[in-house]
This record gives structure tokens, C-alpha cells and sequence, in this order.
């Protein structure tokens, strides 16, 4: 598939005035459309999205429908019944996320165009594959999680088996990383309404950081505290194989954003960068743009002396220890009477002991333990259960 020097952009707008802006901008060839009771950060009324969707519809850009909430099957019958009084006559396509919403899209309105988010989880090709093969989806939204080069695979192996579905990437716009359905900002501010949209700042207190909030009649939502700017990369996420770049503009200032975004993507110039930089958080973010490397923590959080050396001889680990009587062990080697076994603590402590006697769960005598699973030896002080068991080489 041959690939354009930048993707086509998708944008978002909290007002219909933001959007008016919006699909001005060169590239844009898609407009989302987000119901206030369909989509989880939606502001346009019923009559706003049809609007919108005619004017869309006029300039010759896509229009589609946002319904990404996650929703009970009584949800989901009251969300079909709003859509049906919109007119899908209006709509080119109809974004989901819950697998029960498109589940019903697909078999309540089958000659829509689905496009399916899947942006929280789903890192890996087979279960990108298995959803396509689902839902028949002609987008799939990927997760900022995955960096390039694993989409560039990802997009590879999708080509190969003749899979037309374009992909799709947020370029702009906010992370979120937490959400509930609970309203967590009006209960302790009585003078707000409940059903309104709220916009508030989340301080942590050891590092002074501050985290976005919004509340809405969907719940609570909290983001990263640098926005995603993806815009000086666009023609290397269209190289990876994304087709469309999302500028989600609903959280910002539009009238002042895209000015500036337009100018850069115009003429992409240092002094057009700072100008559209000004216009966001701060401090920003490329994500998980070049790599994703969070499961490196992963080895700090390690016990450091549970780590099972390359050469080592794991015979196993001890589960329980009864002392002067018995250590049991769960194995995973064959050891026999008279090796020797050396016992490392999660807390550090070493020991090295002999095996004096095997028996089985049954209380039985053995030479030799030469099935895997749970078997009892010798006493062997300071042993403690989760301690890993090593058979050493003797000279």
C-alpha cells in the first residue's frame, strides 16, 4: 500500500464554532461528531450534530458519529433508540469502543461504516486481528501506547493478509488516565450542578503537579498533566502506516489553537512551532511516540535475590516450612538423597544444606524426587517459604 508524506487529520470540537474552525484546516477530511448522551466528552446537542453533520456532509468531509461510552445492555437500547431520531442518513460512519455497543451497531445498522477504538489495551496484532474478524471495522483507533515501530509491524501484517482497514492515531490532544462514572468534583462543591460540565486541576502534593480534570454526566475524567503533540512527526506516523492523525481540540482554546496549527502545518517553521506550542499545557508529551518502555519498571519492582541466575539449577521453591520437622518444596528439577542444595531468602539470606531425606506427600521414603510437584526434605534452618532452591555443582 503506498503511503502519502502525512496522513489525513480527523478533528474533534467542543462547539460547532470549534468545528467550523476546524475542518478549515488543510488535510482534514473527517469530522467526529460527539453527542453530549453518546459520547463520553461530548457538548452538542441533538440539534447541534445534525446541523453539523449537514454542513460536514456539504463541504464534502466524512461525518461521524461518536458512541465510545461503556454501557449496561438497558444503556445500549436507549443509545440506539437517540441515534435512529438523528437520521443516519446524516452519518458516514459510527465510532464504538464497548464490545456490546458494537455489537448491537453491527446488527442494528449493518450498512454503517464502523470504526473502532481501541485505545485502552489491545497491544498486540492477534488481538487486533480477532476484533477485526469480529467486527468487520473499516478503522481501527490504536492506543498511544504503541510506538512506531510497532505499528509499522502491525500495519505490515495487516497489509499481507489483505486487510483494508485504515488505522488512525491521536497527534494532539490530551492522555487520559483515569475515569470513573462517579462524579468526584460536584459532591464537594455544592454550588456546581451536578449536570454540568466541570473543568478542574488535580495537584499532587509530593511532586506540584497538576492533572486535568473534567466532570460530565458520563462521570469523572482525569488526564495526563502534559498534553500528547504529536505535529512535527506527522510524516513519520504516516510512514509507520497511519492513515488518519486525530487533533482532538475539544479540551483547548479553538479560536486560538488553530490559527497557530494551521500556520504550522502551512509552513512548519520554529517560529510557527513555538506559537502552537504556547497555545498548550506547559510541558508536553511525545508518549509512547518512539518506544514504549514501562515495562522496565518491572525489573525494579523485582525481589532482586528471587532471580533465577542464566546457568543456575532451580530444583525449585519452598512453600512451607515446619521447623525441626520438614521443609516442603514445590519443584521443577529431579534432586536426589545426599545433593547439595543451596536455599536463597526473598529477604537475602544464603544457606547450604544436604539432603538427608525425600518423602512424597504421603509421608513415603525416597532416593530420589524424579517428578516435578510438591516434595518434603530435611529441616534446614533459617529456610523460609518463597526462599528459591539451587542444586550446586560439587568439584
Amino acid at each position: 500500500m503506498t503511503r502519502t508524506t502525512r496522513p489525513s487529520f480527523s478533528i474533534t470540537g467542543r462547539t460547532q464554532a470549534d468545528l467550523r474552525q476546524g475542518w478549515e484546516l488543510d488535510g482534514v477530511t473527517e469530522v467526529l461528531l460527539e453527542h453530549t448522551d453518546l459520547a463520553r466528552i461530548g457538548n452538542l446537542d441533538t440539534n447541534q450534530v445534525r446541523q453539523s453533520a449537514a454542513e460536514a456532509r456539504n463541504r464534502g468531509l466524512k461525518t461521524v458519529l461518536v458512541w465510545d461510552l461503556l454501557l449496561s445492555d438497558r444503556e445500549i437500547a436507549d443509545g440506539g433508540a437517540l441515534i435512529r431520531s438523528l437520521d443516519l442518513s446524516h452519518f458516514d460512519a459510527i465510532r464504538v469502543q464497548d464490545p456490546g455497543v458494537a455489537t448491537y451497531v453491527r446488527d442494528a445498522f449493518p450498512m454503517m461504516e464502523r470504526q473502532l477504538v481501541l485505545e485502552t489495551g489491545n497491544h498486540n496484532l492477534v488481538g487486533i486481528r480477532r476484533w477485526i474478524e469480529a467486527f468487520e471495522p473499516k478503522r481501527i483507533v490504536l492506543s498511544n501506547e504503541l510506538p512506531m515501530p510497532l505499528i509499522r509491524s502491525i500495519r505490515e501484517a495487516l497489509d499481507a493478509n489483505d486487510h483494508t482497514v485504515t488505522l488512525e492515531y491521536l497527534a494532539l490532544g490530551r492522555l487520559l488516565i483515569f475515569y470513573t462514572p462517579r462524579k468526584l468534583i460536584s459532591p464537594v462543591e455544592p454550588e456546581t450542578d451536578e449536570w454540568a460540565f466541570i473543568e478542574r486541576f488535580a495537584t499532587s502534593v509530593d511532586e506540584g503537579k497538576h492533572f486535568p480534570l473534567v466532570e460530565n454526566t458520563q462521570g469523572t475524567f482525569m488526564f495526563y498533566e502534559k498534553d500528547l503533540f504529536l505535529v512535527p512527526y506527522l510524516e513519520e506516523i504516516a510512514a509507520a502506516g497511519i492513515d488518519v492523525a486525530r487533533f482532538d481540540l475539544k479540551h483547548f482554546e479553538a479560536d486560538e489553537l488553530i490559527p497557530a496549527l494551521e500556520s504550522y502545518l502551512r509552513e512548519p517553521s520554529a517560529e510557527h512551532l513555538g506559537r502552537l506550542k504556547s497555545h498548550l499545557a506547559p510541558r508536553l508529551t511525545r508518549g509512547f511516540f518512539k518506544s514504549n518502555r514501562t515495562d522496565k519498571q518491572f525489573v525494579k519492582l523485582k525481589n532482586q535475590h528471587l532471580v533465577v541466575p542464566e546457568q543456575a539449577q532451580l530444583v525449585g521453591t519452598v512453600v512451607e516450612t515446619r521447623k525441626k520437622k520438614y521443609l516442603a518444596l514445590m519443584t521443577e528439577l529431579p534432586f536426589g538423597q545426599n545433593d547439595l542444595l543451596e536455599f536463597i531468602a526473598p529477604e537475602g539470606h544464603v544457606a547450604k544444606a544436604r539432603v538427608e531425606w525425600i518423602r512424597d506427600v504421603t509421608g513415603n521414603e525416597h532416593d530420589r524426587a524424579e517428578s516435578t510437584g510438591l516434595w518434603m526434605v530435611n529441616h534446614v534452618g533459617k529456610v523460609s517459604a518463597g526462599s528459591r532452591v539451587y542444586r550446586l555443582r560439587e568439584s
